[in-house]
């Protein structure tokens, strides 16, 4: 019992000698050290400094034989105080060494390093898995052989990897092939291919989630409900339901765990994408690592039914008054983050082609072309007037109703555009149908800027040739588009991820025209439309709003200039004007100029400190406090120390993170 107790009180006496020395080592080391490892790290150089101390002690005369005492107790003390600072020092080194191959990290709290522990085991595993499938695939003997996107061989194995995978990296290659110009024709043509249908989810776990969601029995919601999905994807699936009024409705559940899953795979996708970036020419030249990251947010926002429910209300409310494109009505009091309940369109994906082919005969060339000039005026009026569109219009979300009208589907990926924003680009596809390639250029660098040293005329020269490419062959395609993307991208202009969406709607809707009526031109389509709406964004009664605004502001900017002048000429009179100029104003210029001088006087006092310490030790005057040891060397000892934590001080600026200081 005596021991236990003893031992207990050896590790609490422990525990606080680390507390201290850990805080003098974050002291003196001028950086925010975690403090786990400084404690640790302090208890065990404290307590180690008792065998140095013996150690030291005989060979400087200190101790004699049977541990006896041969100085006196000033001296005794002197010698424990130098053992002690250079125990602190090792301690220092250990520190400055472990922060060099592992950097001090944020600390969260038990709980949460408990979570993020546990995150790393799911993704470890998830790793193993993802490796296996990509050796299984022939991925990586195709990466391993040199192979680029553009080697059949390759794309075979990354659509083979992508489908085994799962539903985020299924979603990855889904948007790779959907985005203009990042990938070539053949491997987007591949990736294409990609399936997203998943095993159903079994009827009680379904009933179970969207009782728990809604917080009653589904007796109470609805009075029928098919246990037979009609559709079931990678996140959720969707069920037939008809509520107690007689609402015939779909209800989208999402899938018991599907949001752990898409968080553990897209947070190893972005990691996949950032080292594939640091390795492989093609990677960094597809912007993988920015793809990666923007499609984990959307896969983000496509998690949360709530969001998707509020985009169909806005893109409802903002349609056009057109009874030939039906948007389903949300039932908010029936939805959740898991749960999506709106009303049920009666009709058939335009991607089930074989299914929708005899409905589509039986329409006549003209009802096709009704609907094809409705469908696409909808969606250039959707980006360009209103500024909010479907930023996912594939056949897949495009149904043909029974009654021979249109019907959009999956929200869950919504854009929005600002009014400059729509204009300008608005501008640059009426200037490339009306082959003008200066006002397209000019659109093209308003919009979205470049470097200062862009050559605007390579820019239009280039322009220019694409534009006489589209005009030869009539054609807005997905491929044309992406030619033209990846030219801006070569004189270092960055289009924005919701400009890049609009254009792949645009894209997008020349497949569903191709399938709703491939005797209609789309590009005629788009001649036909868009000069009215940039007739609209341009009329007499926008521009007056506009000048109106500008004009409003201006006269509040031109109400306080006589006030401000009066206040500049008093002080101009009374010869108190000044002007002022700091060469550091900004904090984080400050911060960083502070920093460098710390660094600077520490390194040169440490020089001082060190030559004079050597100066000093090597000195054989003076008084002696033990056998072997001089005064002067004790207090050379003593520089010696400090030198060496002044340096140390300088160089564990090298390792440690200054994210805070540096705003980021």
């Amino acid at each position: 019992m005596l021991s236990s107790i003893q031992d207990i009180v050896v590790l609490t006496l422990g525990a606080c000698v680390g507390v201290v020395v850990g805080a003098l080592l974050r002291r003196a080391l001028g950086a925010n050290l975690g403090w786990p490892r400084s404690i640790i790290v302090g208890a065990l150089g404290t307590w180690g400094s008792l065998p140095l101390a013996q150690v030291a002690g005989e060979a400087l005369g200190v101790f004699g034989p049977n541990e006896s005492v041969l100085v006196s107790p000033a001296s005794l003390l002197a010698f424990l105080f130098l053992v002690l600072l250079w125990a602190i020092m090792i301690c220092a080194i250990i520190l400055v060494l472990l922060e060099a191959v592992f950097p001090t990290k944020q600390w969260h709290g038990i709980v949460g390093t408990a979570k993020h522990w546990q995150a790393r085991w799911y993704r470890a595993n998830r790793y193993r898995q993802i490796l296996t499938i990509v050796s299984t695939t022939g991925l990586r003997s195709a990466i391993q052989r040199g192979e680029s996107p553009n080697d059949a061989r390759f794309a075979h194995a990354l659509v083979n990897m992508l489908n085994q995978a799962g539903p985020v990296f299924v979603k990855l290659g889904q948007f790779v092939a959907t985005q203009p110009g990042l990938v070539p024709p053949a491997t987007a043509h591949a990736l294409s291919s990609l399936q997203s249908e998943a095993t159903r989810v079994p009827s009680p776990l379904i009933r179970h989630q969207i009782e728990d969601q809604l917080g009653a029995p589904l007796f109470e919601f609805f009075s029928e409900f098919s246990d037979e999905p009609i559709a079931a994807a990678s996140i959720g699936q969707v069920h037939r339901a008809v509520l107690v009024d007689g609402t015939s409705v779909a209800v989208k559940v999402q899938r018991p765990g599907a949001a752990k899953q898409v968080s553990i795979d897209a947070d190893i996708m972005v990691r996949l994408a950032t080292t594939a970036e640091r390795r492989f020419a093609w990677a960094r030249a597809m912007q993988l690592a920015s793809l990666s990251k923007e499609l984990s947010s959307s896969l983000a926002q496509e998690l949360d039914f709530l969001a998707e429910a509020r985009n169909m209300e806005i893109a409802k409310s903002s349609q056009s008054e057109d009874p030939l494109i039906t948007i389903p009505q949300t039932y908010p009091r029936l939805c959740s983050t898991t749960v999506l309940t709106m009303d049920l369109l009666d009709g058939t994906p335009l991607s089930r082609q074989s299914q929708v082919e005899d409905q589509l005969k039986s329409l006549s060339n003209k009802d096709r072309e009704y609907l094809a000039k409705q469908l696409t005026g909808e969606a250039l009026s959707a980006i360009f007037s209103r500024g909010i569109f479907h930023a996912d219009l594939h056949p897949g979300n495009v149904l043909l109703l029974s009654d021979d009208t249109l019907g959009m589907l999956d929200f869950g990926s919504v854009g929005i555009l600002d009014d400059e924003t729509r204009r300008l680009l608005a501008t640059l596809i009426l200037a490339i149908v009306s082959d003008d390639t200066i006002t397209a250029c000019d659109a093209l660098l308003l919009a979205f800027g470049g470097p200062t040293n862009t050559d605007i005329a390579a820019l239009r020269r280039e322009v220019g040739r694409e534009i006489a490419i589209f005009n030869a062959t009539k054609n807005l395609d997905s491929d044309q588009i992406g030619r033209l993307l990846q030219l801006v991208r070569n004189h270092g202009i960055t289009i924005p991820g919701h400009v890049a969406a609009a254009l792949h709607t645009i894209a997008s809707l020349q497949d569903v025209l191709t399938i709703l009526a491939p005797s209609v031109s789309f590009v005629s389509l788009i001649e036909a439309e868009l000069p009215n709406i940039v007739l609209s964004l341009a009329s007499p009664r926008s521009i007056a709003s506009r000048t109106l605004g500008a004009a409003s502001v201006s006269l509040a900017l031109a109400r306080r200039l006589p006030e401000r002048l009066d206040s500049i000429t008093n002080q101009i009179a009374d010869g108190q004007f000044s002007v002022r100029t700091r060469l550091f104003a900004n904090p984080h210029d400050r911060n960083w100029l502070k920093r460098i001088i710390d660094n600077v006087l520490s390194v040169a006092f440490a020089c001082a400190a060190l030559i004079a310490s050597v100066t000093l030790i090597t000195d054989e005057s003076g008084a002696m406090i033990t056998q072997n040891v001089s005064l002067f060397e004790f207090f050379g000892y003593l520089l010696a120390f400090a030198a060496s934590m002044l340096a140390l001080r300088a160089i564990i600026q090298l390792f440690v993170r200054r994210d805070k200081d540096e705003g980021h």
